[in-house]
């Protein structure tokens, strides 16, 4: 059994081409390395620095191999330690302050008895009505038919008579002018203001002014308008007044002022009056 070995070693060791140096085999397990060794590579019967130079790198790979990993693996711990980062706090929103709205101071409280105005005086028949028998009325069919004959008796009194009334009637609207006239001047312009409301909610008119205040004086084109008017008498009211404004579209800058100079002079003089007037109603 070991000469058939010896003899397929050198029959190996001939064709290879480095040269080995085999020490006797006396054991089984020497003759197992060394077969190992011839059969693994040509190599391994290189010098003993080249076959130890080789394990070296190994190491070397195998450290750096696991100096990576272990790079890796610290790394992961630490990425994994590493707490999220946080999201960018959001700054808190500003509340929105309302704006207050200024309190609506209350009108001052008006007494309605300072702006009801004097009771205008009543006619002339009304008046002699007022003076007549006086008769017990249950119906409305009893007080139209007393209306209608005070009417028919009006109709037959004298006209001295219906004078009379008439007479009695102009001195009470003259007096009751003047109590108007103080009235109306004597309110604040809350007071008008209230009045004028008041008045527009009743009877859909407002008030008017007193007689005797001075009225304002008519623009630069109604003076024109009048006098065109008056140059042309002959036609309608709603004609004048479309031409009239034709001629006033086409009017030279020197007509118009002429009518203007007019309105100014006016007016002026109307402030002034005003001014009078509103002195003999103001309160010391």
């Amino acid at each position: 059994m070991f000469s058939a070995l010896r003899l397929g070693l050198a029959v190996r060791l001939a064709r290879a081409p480095v040269p080995v140096v085999f020490t006797r085999l006396t054991t089984p397990t020497s003759i197992l390395a060394a077969r190992r060794t011839f059969l693994t590579s040509a190599r391994v019967s290189e010098p003993a620095a080249a076959a130890k130079a080789k394990p070296k790198t190994t190491k070397a790979k195998s450290k750096t191999t696991s100096k990576t990993a272990a790079k890796t693996t610290v790394k992961k711990a630490t990425a994994a330690k590493k707490p999220a980062k946080k999201a960018a706090a959001k700054k808190p929103a500003k509340k929105k302050v309302a704006k207050r709205k200024p309190k609506k101071v209350a009108p001052p409280k008006i007494d309605r008895q300072l702006i009801k105005p004097p009771a205008k005086p009543t006619s002339a028949y009304i008046l002699w009505t007022q003076e007549q028998p006086k008769h017990k009325i249950t119906s409305l069919a009893e007080a139209q038919e007393r209306l209608r004959a005070l009417g028919a008796e009006w109709q037959t009194i004298p006209q001295h008579v219906k004078e009379e009334y008439h007479q009695r009637y102009l001195q009470q609207r003259s007096a009751w002018e003047k109590q108007y006239e103080e009235w109306y001047n004597s309110l604040t312009p809350e007071q008008m203001k209230a009045a004028q409301a008041r008045k527009k909610k009743s009877s859909g008119f407002r008030l008017s002014k007193p007689h005797g205040q001075p009225a304002r004086p008519p623009s630069a084109y109604i003076l024109f308008y009048l006098e065109f008017k008056r140059d042309n008498s002959g036609l309608p009211v709603q004609e004048a007044t479309k031409q009239a404004g034709k001629v006033w579209a086409e009017a030279s800058e020197a007509t118009k002022e002429r009518y203007r100079e007019q309105f100014g002079a006016a007016y002026a003089q109307y402030r002034k009056d005003l001014e009078a007037y509103k002195q003999r109603f103001a309160t010391p």
